[in-house]
C-alpha cells in the first residue's frame, strides 16, 4: 500500500487574504505572500504588509525617495535628478547657445596660449535675450 499526498492548497480559498497555501505531506501550511510579514495586532496573528522602505530592504538609490505600498514599495527620483527611481541622474541645467560658444572658444585659446603651469580666468559672460 501507499500513500499519496492530497494538495489542499489546490482549494483556493484555504488561507485568508495576504496568506498563501504551502503543500506538506498529509497537509498544508499558511504562510505570508511576498512583502508581508507575520505579526500580532490585537492579539491575533496575521500578516502585516512589510515596510521595506523603513527597513532598508529596497533597491532604491540613494538619490531617490522610497515609497512604501501595499505588499511592494516604489522608488521616485528626486526632483534634480531623473531615472527609474533605482537609477538616478542628475538632471543638468540646459546651457544657452551663447554660454556653450563662450566655453568652445576658451577651451581653444587656453589649449594653445596658456603655459603648462597656468589656467585660464573665465570671465562673466552676459546673456542677451
Amino acid at each position: 500500500r501507499t500513500c499519496e499526498d492530497v494538495d489542499e492548497c489546490r482549494d483556493t480559498d484555504v488561507c485568508v487574504s495576504r496568506r498563501k497555501c504551502r503543500n506538506t505531506f498529509g497537509s498544508f501550511v499558511c504562510v505570508c505572500r511576498d512583502g508581508f510579514v507575520m505579526g500580532t495586532l490585537q492579539g491575533s496573528v496575521e500578516c502585516r504588509d512589510k515596510d521595506e522602505c523603513l527597513i532598508g530592504s529596497h533597491q532604491c538609490s540613494r538619490h531617490s525617495q522610497c515609497i512604501n505600498t501595499e505588499g511592494s514599495y516604489t522608488c521616485r527620483c528626486l526632483d534634480e535628478y531623473f531615472g527609474n527611481g533605482r537609477t538616478c541622474q542628475p538632471r543638468r541645467a540646459p546651457q544657452s547657445k551663447a554660454a556653450m560658444y563662450f566655453n568652445y572658444k576658451l577651451s581653444k585659446r587656453t589649449k594653445s596660449r596658456c603655459p603648462s603651469n597656468t589656467t585660464a580666468q573665465k570671465k562673466e559672460l552676459k546673456t542677451f535675450n
